[in-house]
C-alpha cells in the first residue's frame, strides 16, 4: 500500500497557508485537496455539532456527528479526537485510545489531544503514559494550565512529591493569588520533610482566602509533625468552626489529643472521624495510635488492621509499621 504523502510542518492548513505567501500554486492546491477543500467546510459544521452534543453529554449522538465527519473529510484530527472524548465519557477506554493516537498522528501539535489521552491513561491507572502525554502536551503549549494540574497530580498519585511540587510552583507563577495552588505546594512539603516551608505556603494560602477550613486542617498536621500541639489544635478548632464536617480537622485533633494523653478527648474525635469518611483510612489509623496510648492492644490492633485493609501502602509507612510492631509486641504476636 501507498503511503500518503506526508504534510510538511505536520499540519496541512499551516502547509496550505505557507504554501499561498511563498506563491507555490500547485502545492497549495495539493494541500488544499488533502484537507477536503469545499468538503472540509461541511466536516466542520457536523464537527460544531458533535462537540455541542459532546457539551450536553449526548455521547451517543457526537459520536454519530463525529462518523458523518469523518466521511466526509478522513482527516478530520478534531473529529477523532472529540469522538475519542465521547468514548471516554462512555468508558470505551480502549476505542477512545485508538482515536486520541489517530487524532495525534493527524495534527501532532495540538496541546489538547494529548492532555486528553493523558487523561484517559490516567483513568485506567497507565500513570506513566498519562504523565508522557501531559509532558507532550505541555512541550508544545508550556503554560497549558489544565495539562499542569493534571501531571501534577498523576505525580501526587505515584508520591512523586518532589516533581508534584515543582508542577505546583509554576502553576503557582502563572498565578500566585490562588490560594489552592498555595495550599498544594504546602501539602508536597509536608510530604518531603520541608515542614518550614510547608507552613510558608499554607500561610500564603490563608492570606488570600482567610477562611479556608482545608488548609487550616492541613496546617494542623505540620504542627503536629513539629510537636506544636497548641497551634495543632487551634487550627483544628477554627477550620470545625469553617465546617463541622471536615474529617481531617476532627482526625488531626484527635490524634494531636492522644499525644497529649487525652485519650477521651481524642476518642470523641476520632469517631467522629470516622463516622463522617468511613472509607478513609487516615482516622483508623489515628484511632489505632489513640488505643496504643490508652493500651488497649486489642483495639489498636483493629484499628491498624481497618487502616491497612483501606490503604495497603501503610505497609510502607515506617512510623505506622512502628505502631503495629509495639501492639503486636504487647500481644505476644511474632
Amino acid at each position: 500500500m501507498a503511503k500518503k504523502k506526508q504534510s510538511q510542518s505536520g499540519n496541512w492548513v499551516s502547509d496550505f497557508v505557507s504554501y499561498l505567501f511563498q506563491g507555490r500554486w500547485q502545492d497549495a492546491w495539493r494541500s488544499y485537496l488533502y484537507m477536503g477543500g469545499k468538503n472540509t467546510i461541511e466536516a466542520q459544521r457536523l464537527i460544531a455539532k458533535a462537540g455541542d452534543a459532546l457539551d450536553a453529554e449526548k455521547y451517543h449522538q457526537a459520536i454519530t456527528f463525529c462518523n458523518q465527519a469523518m466521511e466526509v473529510n478522513p482527516n478530520s484530527a478534531d473529529a477523532h479526537n472529540i469522538r475519542g472524548w465521547a468514548y471516554f465519557k462512555l468508558e470505551e477506554t480502549d476505542q477512545a485510545i485508538s482515536d486520541l493516537h489517530h487524532a495525534i498522528d493527524l495534527n501532532p501539535d495540538i496541546a489538547l489531544f494529548y492532555n486528553n489521552l493523558g487523561w484517559v491513561y490516567w483513568s485506567i491507572e497507565r500513570f506513566d503514559d498519562a504523565i508522557k502525554a501531559y509532558s507532550n502536551a505541555l512541550e508544545i503549549q508550556p503554560f497549558f494550565e489544565q495539562a499542569l494540574i493534571n501531571r501534577m497530580m498523576t505525580y501526587n498519585t505515584l508520591k512523586q512529591y518532589d516533581k508534584a511540587l515543582a508542577d505546583v510552583d509554576q502553576l503557582v507563577q502563572m498565578d500566585s493569588s490562588h490560594p489552592h495552588r498555595h495550599a498544594k505546594m504546602g501539602i508536597y512539603y509536608y510530604h518531603l520533610g520541608d515542614y518550614q516551608a510547608s507552613l510558608d505556603a499554607y500561610a500564603e494560602a490563608l492570606y488570600f482566602e482567610a477562611d479556608f477550613p482545608e488548609v487550616l486542617a492541613a496546617r494542623a498536621a505540620t504542627y503536629i509533625k513539629l510537636e506544636e500541639y497548641d497551634r495543632a489544635i487551634r487550627d483544628c478548632d477554627d477550620a470545625i468552626a469553617l465546617n463541622n464536617k471536615l474529617m481531617a480537622a476532627y482526625n488531626n485533633r484527635g490524634y494531636t489529643k492522644a499525644c497529649l494523653g487525652q485519650i477521651d478527648h481524642a476518642l470523641e474525635d476520632l469517631n467522629m472521624a470516622i463516622e463522617l469518611a468511613p472509607e478513609s483510612n487516615y482516622p483508623y489509623e489515628s484511632r489505632g495510635f489513640a488505643y496504643l496510648k490508652a493500651e488497649e492492644w486489642e483495639l489498636s490492633k483493629a484499628d491498624f488492621e481497618k487502616a491497612v485493609s483501606l490503604d495497603a501502602s501503610l505497609l510502607e509507612n515506617e512510623e505506622v509499621m512502628a505502631h503495629i510492631a509495639e501492639v503486636n509486641k504487647q500481644l505476644g504476636i511474632e
